[in-house]
């Protein structure tokens, strides 16, 4: 497709810029000459809603011209401004991303009840003849209780850890599920004003 254009006099209205620049439009040696209609098309929106909004919103301006190429010159651009209105009240948000429900919590500080299930486990797999109430038992658990209420707390460490852990990745996840999502929002919503401008603009405003 070429980017060539005829000389064209100054417009006075929207749709004058559009008919210009669609009349002037000249197509390279090469072109399809089936798609000179949509070329031509294409021309005219772009010089009459601007080369930025088209480029950011092509997928709008192919499809629009792709639906109006083949009407008569005169009732392209009105139609064009119908689907762009169309194309506003229509578009459609993706569902926003919902955090991921946690059954966890995080785990409580170790008690002494924590320190003597330790020590009964320890107990019974070293001396596992002896009784856990007897006096042997008594003075074992006297030298060890300092010793697994490390244990204990290194198990609330580790546990507290894993928690902390599972909740960040959580947090990631939502988080790298939520930015697509704010930028196809965002730019719905950018669209929607930037078209409301041009309509506004436009002397077939609604």
């Amino acid at each position: 497709m070429s980017d060539s254009v005829a000389e064209i006099k100054k417009p006075s209205s929207a749709v004058d810029t559009f008919t210009l620049a669609h009349d002037a439009f000249v197509p390279a040696p090469d072109d399809n000459k089936e798609a000179i209609p949509f070329y031509r098309t294409w021309f005219g929106l772009k010089a009459v809603w601007g080369e930025e909004f088209c480029k950011e919103f092509h997928y709008v301006l192919h499809e629009i011209s792709c639906r109006i190429m083949g009407l008569k010159v005169e009732e392209k651009y009105p139609k064009a401004l119908e689907l762009l209105q169309y194309n506003i009240d229509h578009q459609a948000y993706p569902p926003k991303p919902q955090r991921r429900i946690s059954y966890s919590s995080e785990p409580d500080l170790f008690t002494d009840k924590d320190v003597e299930e330790i020590f009964v486990a320890h107990f019974k797999a070293r001396w596992p003849e002896k009784r856990i109430n007897s006096k042997f038992a008594k003075e074992k658990r006297k030298g060890a209780w300092e010793i697994c209420q490390k244990l204990a707390l290194e198990r609330y460490e580790r546990d507290k850890a894993g928690f902390v852990a599972r909740e960040n990745q959580r947090e990631r996840d939502y988080q790298n599920q939520l930015e697509p999502w704010q930028e196809r929002a965002d730019s719905i919503n950018k669209f929607a004003v930037k078209a409301k401008e041009i309509l506004k603009e436009s002397v077939y405003a609604h």
